[in-house]
């Protein structure tokens, strides 16, 4: 029971990283420099990058978010639930984000 509480105080933390980030991230994008040109098919390669990290970190969430819940099933639901719902919600607004995401074409 002691582990669960340590694995439950960093999930929040990281939870609240994700968020500050991207508070941060929004505030940052005003005044970022310019975007590196690029062809389309670079374009959609690099996207299909995002997209792929954005799945896999989801995926992470989940597994660490069941692995709290099994060693603990009287306390945890309702942490894992809270833990779920944070993660797809990043998860839904950064893939979001990556596919409006279009730098400027390369001139030729």
């Amino acid at each position: 029971m002691g582990a669960v509480q340590p694995l439950a105080l960093a999930l929040v933390v990281v939870s609240a990283l994700l968020i500050g980030l991207g508070v941060a991230w929004r505030s940052v994008a005003v005044t970022a420099p310019a975007e590196q040109c690029m062809d389309s098919d670079m374009r959609e390669q690099v996207r299909m990058l995002i997209l792929a990290g954005i799945d896999q970190a989801l995926k992470e969430q989940v597994s660490r978010v069941f692995e709290m819940w099994m060693k603990d099933p009287s306390e945890q639901p309702k942490r894992a639930l809270v833990g779920m719902h944070i993660g797809i919600d990043a998860y839904v607004r950064s893939r979001a984000s990556a596919k409006k995401w279009n730098p400027p074409q390369c001139a030729p």
